[in-house]
């Protein structure tokens, strides 16, 4: 149950961070996007600056490309 309510405050933050920026999001709208307290969001994150990071690294682990792939075209390695 943790995990699940981990990642739909992540996705709510995402969505929150996306469309209002970092400053402009607030932990409120972001547990009312997940369908959860505010109390939920901060069981699992200590704060906004902590969910910003939390988000980037999701969004940084899921665009990871396979090793030993070659790089897009262009691309220097």
């Amino acid at each position: 149950m943790q995990e699940r309510n981990r990642a739909r405050v992540l996705a709510a933050a995402r969505a929150e961070f996306v469309e209002r920026g970092f400053r402009a999001a607030k932990i409120d709208v972001i547990a009312e996007r997940a369908g959860l307290t505010r109390g939920a969001v901060y069981s699992n994150f200590p704060g906004k600056r902590a969910l910003y990071f939390a988000v980037l690294a999701a969004d940084a682990a899921a665009r990871e490309r396979p090793t030993g792939t070659a790089p897009p075209a262009g691309c220097a390695r």
